[in-house]
């Protein structure tokens, strides 16, 4: 009998600290799942953006079909493997342009263009954003030299739209009648529920199933969404402009770049000095992304949209703050969702009612086929080893971008730093950057290669109207980068052909002229010029 008190103490001084240690796991594990979780509107207002900005994006890169994405054009298939090998393989444009030229071209264009309409309106939402990635991977693919970060991260939006349950409100997918038995396992009867119910209902944060969901896949995007502020502000931080506060003005000093309100803002040194604090500190802030929940985070992700909402008045810079803006929606809280909710009640009624389906009250949750009770086990367990994959990646390789990690790519041929969201970081580069386009018919008149009026070496008026288009501005700057033979020849073709279609006559020789002046801080009158080819026609 004297054993036994004895056993007890023994007992509870092994187990209080056991009960610590599990209460412990348990406040981090709640912790952790709370900033991992993302409002389900959230979602639903990210699939939307999604969808629409895809819809613009292909709307703006179809004003140059021909020119920027057939053989018809600048870049010919032959060109685009000698620049880049693997990827002249890969494109389906690329193949489409070889069966059925242009025409062919287009019709991707067409059925991209139905992909991402269904993916806007939530129509086997995971299936439409599989389609869309496979598109954008294809046209990017075609032309390289034309993208910019906003390219890069509108295709890794798509990839993470595939593993989230993007199609649970404000969809088709939610009220169509099929998706009636997709209930969430809490609206089920228990005696209903499969085991994979419960395990997903147990790993639901707490509150309302219908509201949040949380999984390896939310933590991966908002980590590797957050990320891509995180480095900009490290990079700014290792410069000089941005934290002496001229970082803005010099950005805004680069005439081809500035647009609409940009030029008004430009002349504004006040404004841009508050512009330069506001930006950077909002960058410096954006660890809280996800260190913080509620109306921190919101507030935070706020201050960014509205950065970017700036820069689609001011700056030519093709779809990147859109899709910047797009891929912030997911951390916006609940409460920004309520109100929307309530606002928009009416017209999600109208919308319910134009598919046949019920009210989306947020009763039930149907995300496509991925969203769905009948899919196996192994495939979900493999979306979650995939998606940890991704949180694992995106983690390791921008700590490598940063320089804090090594990968090995380098012996690839692969340096990571090449990679990193350096936009205007670490210092804009205060350089402003034309192209004399001089095509020299057959009877010796010299016109312009791209139609802009007489040929002149003298600095524009307005830099960024040289250009046709953003996308034209990217891809003569990146082939002047890559110096490639190859790239540089099938350019001057293009124009000898376009040039000699225009005038009716026949053209002797093409000569592309890169000029740069400095414009910080004040416009030079210095105009430096780089040949970039000559080529007889």
């Amino acid at each position: 009998m004297s054993d036994r008190p004895s056993r007890r103490r023994i007992a509870d001084a092994v187990g209080r600290p056991a009960g610590a240690i599990r209460r412990s796991v348990g406040t981090l594990w709640r912790s952790a799942r709370d900033r991992a979780a993302i409002d389900r509107r959230a979602l639903a207002a990210f699939r939307i953006g999604l969808g629409v900005v895809i819809l613009v994006d292909l709307l703006l890169r179809s004003r140059h079909l021909r020119a920027l994405y057939t053989d018809s054009g600048v870049l010919t298939t032959d060109a685009l493997a000698s620049a880049y090998p693997p990827l002249a393989g890969v494109s389906l444009h690329a193949v489409a342009d070889s069966v059925a030229g242009p025409a062919g071209v287009a019709a991707l264009f067409v059925l991209a263009g139905v992909a991402a309409l269904a993916l806007a309106v939530g129509y086997h939402s995971r299936l439409a954003a599989a389609v869309s990635l496979a598109f954008a991977l294809s046209l990017q693919a075609r032309n390289p030299f034309v993208l910019n970060s906003g390219d890069l991260l509108l295709w890794q939006l798509c990839l993470f739209a595939t593993l989230l349950p993007i199609g649970s409100r404000w969809s088709v997918d939610a009220v169509r009648p099929s998706a009636r038995s997709d209930r969430p396992p809490s609206n089920r009867p228990p005696s209903d529920r499969t085991s994979t119910d419960r395990a997903s209902a147990d790993r639901m944060p707490t509150g309302r199933t219908d509201v949040q969901v949380a999984s390896v896949a939310t933590a991966a995007l908002l980590v590797h969404v957050a990320l891509v502020y995180v480095t900009n502000a490290v990079f700014k931080l290792r410069g000089d402009r941005w934290i002496a506060g001229d970082g803005a003005a010099i950005a805004f000093s680069m005439d081809q770049f500035t647009v609409l309100l940009g030029p008004w803002v430009a002349g504004s040194p006040t404004l841009l000095w508050v512009l330069n604090y506001a930006w950077l500190g909002l960058l410096v802030a954006s660890p809280l992304l996800v260190l913080a929940t509620g109306r921190v985070r919101t507030a935070v992700a706020a201050g960014i949209i509205g950065g970017h909402a700036g820069m689609v008045i001011t700056m030519a810079i093709a779809v990147f703050p859109l899709v910047s803006l797009v891929s912030l929606l997911p951390f916006l809280g609940s409460g920004v969702w309520d109100r929307i909710e309530d606002a928009t009640a009416a017209v999600r009624g109208r919308f319910a009612a134009a598919v046949g389906g019920a009210s989306d009250d947020g009763s039930r949750v149907a995300s496509g086929r991925l969203d769905r009770p009948r899919i196996g086990r192994g495939l979900r367990a493999g979306a979650r080893a995939f998606a940890a994959a991704l949180l694992v990646g995106t983690l390791v390789w921008n700590a490598a971008v940063l320089g804090y990690v090594e990968t090995g790519a380098g012996d690839a041929g692969i340096d990571p730093a090449e990679y990193g969201w350096k936009m205007f970081a670490p210092d804009p580069s205060g350089t402003d950057r034309w192209f004399v386009i001089d095509a020299e018919l057959a009877s010796g008149e010299h016109v312009d290669g791209l139609d802009r009026g007489s040929v002149t070496r003298e600095p524009p008026p307005d830099v960024d109207a040289t250009y046709p288009s953003a996308r034209w501005r990217k891809y003569l700057i990146a082939i002047t980068v890559a110096d490639d033979p190859a790239v540089s020849r099938s350019t001057a073709d293009y124009v000898c052909r376009t040039v000699a279609d225009r005038t009716g006559q026949r053209v002797d020789s093409v000569e592309i002229t890169y000029l740069e002046r400095s414009t910080w801080p004040e416009p030079s009158a210095e105009v430096g010029t780089n040949r970039l080819v000559t080529h007889d026609c």
